[in-house]
């Protein structure tokens, strides 16, 4: 639990990060946006570290969207985690699970900054920039969305194993899916 008096996490005082969604509780809490995937999402250019620019609309499969900040701690955890994951296992476990990756800097464009945090994670491949993401009230960080290929929400929200939540998650409804 984040204690919103400490200086790094005061900008989130407005927001109530003890309540997030367990997908055992069956109940999302109050969210930052309406998450839709829609035409907005779909369409909105990323621009990766690596120099591409790429469209959600183009990914068909699993799509984690994950919003940080710069001095964010919570945030870059989450970098800091694949980075381990990377390293030790030789992998991302959510990559193996089939869940695509994108890490949304939403505070500016592609900027030496942002590339340097993508190096020192080691994760030029998932890490992009969009200032446009404000623009759809995505300015609430760190926030996860996990969506299914055909865009249902599956998930939302913060929690320190996420890791486990989304594979846990995706697997939950995958069951649910094939037998309804």
């Amino acid at each position: 639990v984040f204690d919103l008096s400490r200086r790094e996490y005061a900008q989130y005082s407005c927001y109530n990060l003890i309540k997030t969604f367990a997908p055992s509780e069956g109940i999302m809490p109050e969210k930052p946006r309406d998450t839709v995937f829609d035409d907005n999402i779909a369409n909105i250019p990323l621009a990766g570290a690596d120099g591409d620019t790429v469209y959600l609309r183009d990914d068909k499969g699993w799509i984690l969207l994950e919003f940080w900040s710069y001095g964010c701690k919570p945030c870059t955890e989450f970098l800091q985690t694949m980075q381990n994951e990377k390293e030790t296992l030789g992998y991302r476990r959510l990559e193996k699970e089939g869940i695509n990756i994108y890490c949304i800097n939403i505070q500016g464009g592609v900027t030496d900054r942002m590339i340097q945090y993508a190096k020192m994670f080691d994760a030029e491949d998932i890490v992009y920039s969009s200032r446009q993401m404000i623009a759809l009230d995505f300015n609430f960080t760190p926030t996860y969305y996990l969506f299914a290929p055909n865009r249902d929400l599956v998930y939302r929200g913060y929690d320190k194993d996420i890791t486990n939540l989304l594979i846990k998650a995706k697997q939950k409804y995958s069951y649910r899916t094939r037998n309804n």
